[in-house]
């Protein structure tokens, strides 16, 4: 008997899902008929959280194309940039007379064109350095904390890349970044952060207690070019600034 009425109940309860299941689906398309649909909304500050392709404007994907687009040209002038160039072919003679005399013309007078505006930051107090194409930003004049804008354009967009955090606290706005390392004040100390790698190392200074500039909250002035490492500061009893040239390696003094 139960051979023959397990069979049937299945049966039965399969046809019992089968109406409700359709019974369901009747009621939802039901109410989609009726139910006016609104909007959707891609806002941040929205309830309901959609995927960004749910709704985008063809303005919005206009810029996300250009965006694109120009990221994809600084990597290739940051590739030309590292690869090495080929020699120039030889001057002809009227171009070595030209140069000659645009030589004769060169003086010791140095002409510095109109400051360019590259971004507005919301604090009036604070650090900007850059490395390559880099741009670290620094919020007032104590702190842990870099923002790294990796172009112009986010720097403007305020759309940093990383923050870097540093293992002491910077002091002052007048730091700087070379080679992918960190070169900050720190108490009496000048301190280098790699920030790919994260090693660290100090060097202890001789600096006064006062400010290095007027209305400045640095004491120590750091600076790189192909040289090395630059320090202007004010050692402890001494009215007149020192200049010191330090290895960006080793840290020594030379």
């Amino acid at each position: 008997m139960w051979k023959i009425a397990v069979p049937w109940l299945a049966f039965l309860a399969s046809v019992v899902i089968i109406h409700f299941q359709r019974t369901t689906i009747t009621s939802l398309k039901k109410q989609l008929s009726i139910t006016i649909r609104t909007k959707r909304s891609t806002d941040v500050h929205n309830g309901l959280f959609l995927p960004v392709y749910a709704q985008i404007s063809r303005k919005a994907m206009h810029r996300m194309c250009l965006q694109k687009r120009y990221s994809v040209l600084e990597q290739e002038d940051t590739d030309i940039a590292t690869t090495t160039t080929l020699a120039p072919p030889p001057a002809r003679k009227s171009q070595r007379f030209r140069t000659r005399s645009e030589r004769k013309r060169c003086s010791s007078e140095v002409n510095f064109s109109d400051p360019i505006l590259i971004g507005v930051r919301p604090n009036s107090m604070g650090g900007a350095m850059r490395d390559r194409h880099t741009y670290y930003i620094t919020e007032f004049d104590l702190g842990y904390s870099m923002l790294a804008f990796p172009s112009t354009r986010s720097l403007n967009n305020s759309e940093p890349k990383s923050i870097v955090t540093l293992p002491y606290p910077f002091h002052g706005t007048d730091n700087t970044v070379f080679n992918g390392t960190a070169y900050y004040n720190y108490n009496d100390m000048l301190v280098a952060y790699n920030i790919n790698t994260g090693e660290t190392k100090e060097l202890r200074l001789n600096i006064s207690a006062t400010m290095l500039y007027n209305n400045s909250n640095s004491r120590v002035d750091v600076q790189a070019d192909e040289h090395g490492i630059w320090l202007l500061h004010r050692r402890k009893g001494e009215d007149y600034m020192t200049a010191s040239r330090i290895q960006p390696i080793s840290l020594k003094v030379s």
